[in-house]
């Protein structure tokens, strides 16, 4: 799930949209793991999920492992280049301390 909030913060997407790009896009499938026969959390589902981290705390630290791991990865995915430039908008978003 941690991944679906990654794309949509890449993407700018709502959740609605973020559920739709998910069904649509093959690559967005491969990234998170899904096969054509899984079923995609919906909208609702993403709410909750980034409610709940939100709630906790621990959407930060998430996303701060993440940088850093990013940061650490000698060969990123092509499907993350654009992350991979963009890591210190995290920082702009007040996520990174």
């Amino acid at each position: 799930m941690f991944k679906i909030l990654v794309i949509q913060t890449l993407n700018n997407l709502s959740d609605e949209r973020t559920e739709y790009l998910i069904n649509d896009h093959l690559s967005f499938m491969r990234f998170l793991g899904l096969r054509l026969s899984d079923r995609v959390p919906d909208a609702k589902t993403v709410w909750l999920f980034r409610e709940r981290l939100t709630q906790a705390g621990a959407i930060d630290v998430l996303f701060n492992r993440f940088d850093a791991t990013l940061r650490n990865a000698g060969d990123v995915p092509p499907f993350l280049y654009p992350l991979k430039r963009r890591v210190p908008v995290f920082y702009g978003l007040g996520l990174v301390g």
